[in-house]
């Protein structure tokens, strides 16, 4: 299992439904589960509806966590899109 707690860098205009779906989308291309954690909701990334109900604006803070077999890469991935 690996963690990351980052900070969304990306801009308002770069957190929209066909962002996020695109986020799901690569997630879903993964193995790992991935788990992103905000201070109300805990969510799956392969769940396009769990990461609208996030509600991401920029310089929210959240927590990333991955378990399976490419766990690294899908925590790198992940991190790497809301940068």
């Amino acid at each position: 299992m690996k963690k990351s707690e980052i900070t969304i860098r990306r801009s308002a205009d770069q957190l929209t439904r066909r962002a996020i779906a695109e986020l799901v989308q690569a997630a879903c291309a993964l193995q790992s589960t991935v788990i992103v954690r905000s201070s109300e909701f805990e969510v799956n990334a392969k769940s396009f509806l769990g990461m609208i109900a996030l509600q991401m604006k920029p310089g929210m803070k959240l927590v990333i966590t991955t378990k399976g077999a490419d766990e690294e890469l899908a925590l790198s991935k992940i991190c790497e899109w809301f940068s």
